[in-house]
């Protein structure tokens, strides 16, 4: 079943990618990150996520907040009720800019970004055979946390989304 979800979310996202007036709100509706998007309007950051948002956003699954909900003993309405939480872990998963597109990420090497709050990721692609690559991206105070980069390239207006299979969270 998660499979069958995950590959509707894939299709939603290329159908609304081809809108070129797709927000980044929007896109992560469609595509059935549910969570995210709870998040973002509990953060009360529904504004932030419109048109004017240009660079790069890594929106998790519905299946990242669970295991993050999970690991730290919590509910989700307790996550969602954690609102200077959830500006910290949203600002987290936006680097300001020029939209990185996964082809940007050189493959070996771990490049550094910074997010909304100046706080470094490192993102590095991987694989030699064009079908078989892909994009980490690495967080935490030493960069020693990695998630991996399930749905790329995903234009949202002047933004660019990359599903992740892991929440980013930053050093409280």
């Amino acid at each position: 079943m998660a499979a069958k979800s995950f590959a509707f979310a894939i299709f939603a996202l290329i159908l609304v990618a081809g809108s070129e007036a797709a927000t980044v709100y929007a896109t992560a509706k469609a595509a059935g990150l549910t969570t995210l998007v709870a998040a973002i309007d509990a953060a009360g950051m529904k504004g932030a996520f419109n048109h004017n948002l240009r660079g790069t956003v890594f929106a998790p699954t519905n299946e990242a907040f669970a295991e993050l909900i999970a690991a730290l003993n919590t509910t989700p309405e307790d996550l969602l009720g954690n609102k200077a939480l959830l500006r910290k872990v949203l600002k987290y998963h936006v680097v300001f800019g020029k939209p990185i597109k996964s082809s940007d990420i050189p493959k070996g090497k771990v490049t550094t970004v910074y997010t909304w709050d100046g706080l470094p990721l490192g993102a590095k692609a991987w694989g030699k055979d064009p079908k078989n690559t892909g994009v980490n991206v690495f967080y935490g105070k030493d960069l020693e946390n990695k998630a991996k980069v399930v749905a790329p390239d995903v234009r949202a207006n002047t933004a660019i989304v990359h599903v992740i299979n892991k929440v980013l969270v930053p050093v409280l």
